[in-house]
């Protein structure tokens, strides 16, 4: 019976708050009556140090905004397409440069004579030239940019990939259109 005794224990339990040194008083955290547990906490930020973080305040007006959360791929995928514009942008270039003497080399295949380019085309090859690498530059200040505030970024390279293809292409077909040679040519083979 005493070891009944012992693990029944007649005192009251203690209400929350009883056991609490004299004078100490609890304060709510600012942020206790937020029911989003969508964003991590900011202990959880301390994990990635190199990922940006968004203050607390930051956080709240991009919620009042409507805005979403940016997945974790964004970065890296952002990054990555840009690598792969740099080298597109390279080939696009050495492509326009390589024009004329594909050109020249269609028409001794072909027995065309000598190819001789219309003026327009140094100019035309130097406008491509200098578009190309204009559309990767704006592509990669503008991810650059978005990526800084947090927001979705990897389909600027994408547009700007889309872009470059569409530059290219019009910018052989003038190079290609300056030359009556040549259109006689296709224009025969079509006909």
């Amino acid at each position: 019976m005493a070891d009944d005794n012992k693990d029944h224990d007649e005192r009251p339990r203690p209400k929350f708050g009883e056991l609490a040194p004299e004078g100490w008083v609890w304060h709510p955290p600012k942020d206790a009556d937020r029911l989003d547990t969508a964003h991590p906490a900011p202990e959880a930020h301390a994990a990635h140090p190199s990922a940006p973080t968004r203050s607390h305040e930051e956080e709240l007006l991009a919620q009042a905004a409507g805005e979403h959360p940016v997945p974790t791929w964004n970065q890296p995928v952002t990054i990555l397409l840009l690598i792969v514009g740099i080298i597109g942008m390279f080939l696009s270039i050495g492509t326009i440069a390589s024009t004329p003497a594909s050109i020249q080399h269609l028409y001794a295949n072909e027995g065309l004579g000598a190819y001789k380019p219309a003026a327009s085309v140094s100019m035309i090859m130097l406008a491509g030239e200098i578009s190309m690498v204009g559309i990767w530059l704006l592509s990669a200040v503008l991810s650059v940019f978005r990526l800084t505030r947090h927001r979705l970024a990897f389909y600027i390279p994408i547009l700007g990939g889309v872009l470059a293809f569409i530059g290219l292409f019009v910018c052989l077909t003038a190079i290609i259109a300056s030359d009556p040679t040549l259109l006689d040519f296709y224009s025969r083979l079509s006909g």
